[in-house]
C-alpha cells in the first residue's frame, strides 16, 4: 500500500478499536507499531474487568474482519489477556508519557506474542474468572522470563459464530 493509504487504514482501524474500548469500559494506554495496549480497572475499578477485556478482544477480531472485507485487505490480530496488578505512573517531564508495567503486562504480552493469528489466548486467572461464561481450550504453555512455563487457554469462538453451533458444547473449562 502507498503510505497515504496505510495511514488511512490504520486510522480507521485504531479509531474503531478506540470506540470499542470506550464502549466496553476499557482504557487504551497506547498503540505503537503493531501493538495496541488496553487495560480495564486501572483508573475506574471494575469487578468484571476480565469479561470486559475478553469482550473487547472479540470485538477487535470482528472489527478487523469487517475492515478486511470492506477494504480488501488481510489484517490479522493475536490477542493476549492476563489479569493481575500493575504499576503505573507518569514518566518524563517535557513529553509526559503514562506508562504501565509489571508482571501482568509482561505475561499478557507473552501470551499475545505466542497466539496464532485471529485467536485470543488467556491466562489461568482469566479462565478461572470467566469459567461458565466462555468456552476455553487449553493449548501449549508459554515460557515467560522470570516466571517459567505458564499454562495458556484459547478462547473458543462464541457459539453463534462457531461451525459446530448445532452441537454447542457449552462453556467453561477447568484450569
Amino acid at each position: 500500500m502507498a503510505p497515504e493509504q496505510t495511514i488511512l487504514l490504520l486510522n480507521e482501524l485504531i479509531g474503531a478499536f478506540d470506540e470499542a474500548a470506550e464502549r466496553l469500559g476499557m482504557e487504551k494506554l497506547r498503540s505503537v507499531g503493531s501493538s495496541y495496549l488496553a487495560v480495564c480497572g486501572l483508573t475506574v475499578p471494575r469487578v468484571d474487568h476480565e469479561r470486559r477485556a475478553l469482550d473487547f478482544g472479540l470485538e477487535m477480531l470482528r472489527i478487523t474482519a469487517r475492515l478486511n472485507q470492506k477494504r480488501g485487505v488481510t489484517l490479522a490480530l493475536a490477542v493476549g489477556i492476563h489479569s493481575g496488578s500493575v504499576s503505573a505512573g507518569v514518566v518524563g517531564s517535557s513529553r509526559v508519557y503514562y506508562h504501565v508495567w509489571g508482571e501482568t503486562i509482561t505475561i499478557a504480552r507473552a501470551i499475545g506474542a505466542g497466539a496464532p493469528q485471529d485467536v485470543i489466548q488467556v491466562s489461568e486467572p482469566v479462565v478461572v474468572a470467566l469459567s461458565g461464561l466462555y468456552a476455553f481450550d487449553r493449548v501449549s504453555p508459554i515460557t515467560v522470563k522470570g516466571q517459567g512455563e505458564l499454562p495458556v487457554w484459547q478462547v473458543k469462538p462464541p457459539l453463534e459464530t462457531s461451525a459446530d453451533t448445532a452441537e454447542g458444547d457449552g462453556a467453561g473449562a477447568e484450569p
